[in-house]
């Protein structure tokens, strides 16, 4: 520990919140520990404790971290209006797969994060989160609808909340078949059922054009800034 670098303290906590969202990953977050923490960290306990005072704070700003991160893309995403809601839905859906290939264990922290809902404090975390994520998401269906893109029978809130849980259902995917889950055709198999017909057909045209499975490393991978 002596040799530590000296970081200004906002890296220092970025430093922590990395480490500790690894550590919850790979050891769930009840076994984990602090010091766990620390020697992932390669700091102190103190230290931790400077920055958040207890294992609980720590686990709920890992929360706060990732999903500000991945809000913050998916509202940059959807705030282009020259795209249509279709390029903004595949934009996102592309994204946050590609995020879940190149952030170790994000996957596995969504369903920790689940697991702990009976706890207050964590159910808060993750509602302020999912809330965010739905208006962004709804605001894309309405424009969809505005266009005659997107079905006008559908109910928004209950959509907003099925294409939230699609998000659920890719980490679910990564886990069990790994980079090879992702192709086009699970796209058009997410979002088609709130097409417009028209729609439709152009959605199978595009998908029957190759089924092009996301790997590491490619174009559009999120790179720098990500909490973990």
């Amino acid at each position: 520990m002596k040799g530590r670098k000296r970081l200004p303290g906002d890296e220092r906590r970025a430093q922590i919140l990395k480490a500790a969202t690894r550590v919850f990953a790979d050891r769930h977050y009840r076994s984990s520990t602090l010091g766990h923490i620390a020697r992932e960290a390669g700091v102190s306990e103190a230290l931790i404790c400077k920055h958040f005072t207890t294992k609980k704070q720590l686990f709920i700003a890992t929360i706060d971290a990732t999903g500000s991160y991945l809000n913050n893309a998916l509202e940059a995403m959807t705030a282009e209006t020259d795209k249509t809601p279709l390029e903004m839905l595949r934009e996102a859906f592309l994204f946050y797969f590609d995020y879940l290939n190149h952030d170790r264990g994000t996957a596995r922290m969504i369903f920790q994060v689940s697991s702990e809902l009976d706890d207050k404090d964590v159910r808060d975390a993750l509602r302020a989160i999912l809330r965010r994520t739905s208006r962004t998401i709804r605001r894309a269906l309405v424009l969809g609808q505005d266009r005659g893109i997107v079905r006008s029978d559908i109910d928004l809130d209950s959509v907003t909340w099925l294409i939230v849980g699609c998000y659920q259902v890719l980490a679910l995917m990564k886990e069990v078949d790994g980079e090879s889950a992702w192709k086009e055709s699970t796209l058009s198999g997410f979002i088609t059922p709130i097409l417009e017909p028209r729609y439709v057909r152009r959605l199978k045209a595009f998908t029957n054009g190759g089924e092009r499975p996301v790997r590491s490393g490619s174009a559009g991978a999120p790179r720098d800034g990500r909490p973990a």
